[in-house]
């Protein structure tokens, strides 16, 4: 292995941790408040508008943030999403397009009957 190849696994090491521990505690933060808001709601037959409509949202925000964790943390995966990214901001502004006119400028004269 390379000196590069070392410090590169060296400190894609030292993230991984840090991704795994984010990916633990989101789940943990999104879902015990709103389970812990609806059991006590249900316990004191209380109803309680903010657990009913938090329940959607905060259950399917872990599966929203994830893939970006992963992204950030992982730093081949950040490696190829900045490479699609760039790629792409550099192709809009380098393409140009050259295209031919079809149209044809005609003096049509109205037929009077």
């Amino acid at each position: 292995m390379s000196t590069t190849e070392i410090v590169r696994s060296d400190y894609s090491n030292r993230f991984v941790p840090y991704g795994l521990a984010c990916q633990i505690l989101i789940p943990l933060l999104c879902y015990i408040p709103i389970f812990s808001i609806y059991s006590y709601s249900q316990l004191n037959k209380k109803e309680n508008i903010a657990s009913e409509h938090l329940l959607m949202i905060l259950t399917c925000l872990p599966a929203l943030i994830d893939p970006f964790i992963s992204f950030y943390f992982v730093v081949p995966y950040r490696n190829a999403l900045l490479r699609v990214i760039i790629n792409r901001k550099e192709d809009e502004k380098t393409s140009t397009m050259a295209v031919a006119s079809t149209v044809s400028i005609r003096h049509i004269t109205p037929h009077v009957m």
